[in-house]
């Protein structure tokens, strides 16, 4: 973040702008101060007030002057006025306004604080690992589990209601960036589920109605869960996890997956990972499918298949072969997302993300959008 302290400022508690430059400093903010509009620079307040200061406060006045010329484009920017109260439409804060602001980490609202981390770790190019990194070990930046895409639409809807303006709402909206999954309509999965439909909603409504400087940053994902962008020598070490019998019924699963990924990507990519295409049938056929599977440690995929008919499935789903529905009839399983903890090239993980689909963020852009925010 840019923080412009107006000269005025500088006429003030000699405590608290030490405060505001070593919260810059720890939280890895830039800090200016432009000239009065009138009189020479050596005679303004903050050329007064700097030659009041040690060298040490010199010194940390270059380096925080130093770090807007770094800055991503778009980072966020607040004002620091000489005023008796803030205008936060206009980002113009008082001094101790600014100090509380500063002093927030940045919360990125995720649905699970374990899972969703680890994706976007993984897509972090390496340019920027080491300043998310950094930000993380500070608290710069905190992680805020939603507890789901229904519990987070709960929280959302708290805290972006415009009537409330006490200032510890406002100070933790402004400071919170979302990301979700996008899920699928259970009878037409080329569309995102009703749930992640209203959480969009609620990310747009217009800031200027809470009095906010600028808006929420969010994002929905453009597959159907963090799982959907495994790639797939992760998805080989979870087939050689497995021990007899099941070996084949994870390297079906894979194949079948793969070939689907290659003829019709935006198919595959809103498939349910963990549970399959069981995930968007009727009651009736998952129990069938479940009763197949009984007694059987792995039935053929042609005999689910028989249970799967094209006319059981969203017509999102035609057309897949028997082999292919039989296969991908119960998924990979609920625990495939510790795929995301594996010891791999992170290189894998954005390949496979910068695949598609084409709507979606780069992962360039999803990390920067961050790093505005910080």
């Amino acid at each position: 973040m840019l923080v412009i302290v107006h000269d005025a400022c500088f006429r003030g508690s000699v405590t608290k702008l030490h405060a505001l430059l070593h919260l810059c400093r720890l939280r890895g903010h830039a800090l200016v101060s432009p000239f009065p509009p009138r009189g020479s620079p050596l005679s303004s307040a903050y050329a007064q007030w700097q030659r009041s200061q040690g060298p040490e406060v010199t010194e940390l006045l270059r380096a925080l002057k130093m770090r807007s010329r770094q800055l991503p484009a778009g980072s966020h920017q607040i004002e620091v006025v000489a005023a008796s109260e803030s205008k936060w439409s206009r980002a113009q804060l008082t001094l101790d306004d600014a100090i509380s602001l500063l002093m927030a980490p940045l919360r990125l609202l995720v649905e699970n604080g374990r899972s969703d981390v680890a994706f976007l770790e993984r897509l972090v190019p390496a340019a920027y690992r080491e300043q998310l990194d950094g930000a993380l070990r500070s608290g710069a930046l905190e992680i805020e589990h939603g507890g789901g895409l229904g519990e987070m639409k709960k929280i959302l809807e708290t805290r972006l209601d415009h009537r409330e303006q006490d200032k510890p709402r406002r100070l933790r909206r402004l400071r919170t960036w979302v990301m979700f999954d996008r899920d699928a309509d259970l009878n037409n999965p080329a569309e995102p589920s009703v749930t992640s439909s209203a959480v969009v909603a609620l990310c747009e409504r217009d800031h200027n109605e809470r009095g906010d400087p600028w808006p929420l940053p969010w994002l929905q994902l453009g597959r159907r869960t963090i799982e959907s962008y495994l790639p797939e020598e992760t998805l080989e070490l979870w087939v050689a996890r497995a021990r007899g019998n099941e070996t084949k019924r994870r390297r079906e699963t894979l194949e079948a997956l793969k070939a689907l990924r290659s003829t019709h990507p935006r198919v595959a990519w809103q498939l349910d990972m963990k549970k399959g295409l069981q995930a968007n049938v009727s009651g009736e056929h998952r129990a069938q499918l479940k009763q197949a599977r009984r007694g059987r440690k792995t039935p053929l995929p042609e005999a689910l298949a028989n249970h799967l008919p094209d006319d059981a499935l969203p017509e999102f789903f035609h057309g897949l072969t028997m082999k292919q529905r039989g296969a991908l009839a119960f998924g990979f399983g609920d625990d495939i997302a510790e795929g995301f903890h594996e010891d791999l090239d992170g290189e894998r993980f954005i390949r496979e993300y910068e695949r598609g689909p084409n709507e979606q963020s780069s992962a360039q852009t999803l990390v920067e959008s961050i790093l505005t925010q910080l």
